[in-house]
């Protein structure tokens, strides 16, 4: 389960996501014209915890390093794409605390 200050952010995800959601389910190739650059990083963050399937359409470069903490801790898989410039010390100590497993990817990309 995710912390609250994690949660709370998630629980606000606007309509846009929940439409691109529903766009993307009928017929799947509608992902492939998708203009994905219109995405900031609140609606990956939100898309990416609820459909990770679309990753591989994610820019990764438009993630915050807000975004970063709340994405790792939903989805640790997605630790190989992080930038880890983009977080703070506190954003790093809150998600280590809670993802352990994803340090591993921080400190290779620190050597």
């Amino acid at each position: 389960m995710l912390p609250i200050v994690f949660r709370c952010r998630l629980d606000n995800a606007d309509e846009e996501v929940a439409e691109l959601i529903a766009h993307l389910r009928k017929p799947p190739e509608k992902a492939e014209t998708y203009n994905w650059k219109k995405l900031d990083s609140y609606r990956w963050l939100a898309l990416l915890c609820k459909r990770p399937k679309y990753a591989r359409y994610c820019d990764w470069s438009k993630i915050d390093g807000d975004d970063w903490a709340v994405l790792l801790c939903a989805k640790p898989q997605f630790a190989k794409h992080c930038d880890w410039s983009k977080l703070d010390d506190n954003q790093k100590q809150r998600l280590f605390k809670n993802r352990p497993e994803v340090k591993d990817f921080c400190d290779k990309d620190n050597r």
